[in-house]
């Protein structure tokens, strides 16, 4: 009975050498290879979290350049606006200036 004991004990010591072990040991390693890759994600996750966060803010500065710029080619026309009929007041007036030199 024992020599049938050692037996089954050598049969099993030989599956598990050959096919046991080494699905443990891959295990092991995928096991290793997965903990690697979910730090790699958290990491990767927090970075496009952070560029995401950084494009919202670029796109928000940019609105406002874009708003600020219609405000300012608002104000430029604006301003043309006004300069012109200054320049046409002055005129006016050096016309009527002159008259009145010629009248004189």
């Amino acid at each position: 009975m024992s020599e049938f004991k050692d037996l089954v004990k050598q049969k099993i010591e030989i599956w598990a050498n050959q096919n046991y072990y080494p699905l443990q040991n891959n295990y092991k390693s995928l096991q290793e290879e997965y903990d690697l890759l979910e730090k790699e994600n958290d990491v990767l996750a927090y970075s496009v979290e952070k560029l995401n966060k950084r494009v919202c803010e670029l796109k928000e500065e940019t609105n406002q350049s874009k708003k600020q710029l219609e405000i300012a080619e608002k104000n430029m026309l604006r301003y043309r606006e006004i300069a012109q009929n200054y320049q046409s007041k002055v005129k006016k007036l050096e016309g009527t200036l002159r008259m009145e030199r010629v009248k004189k």
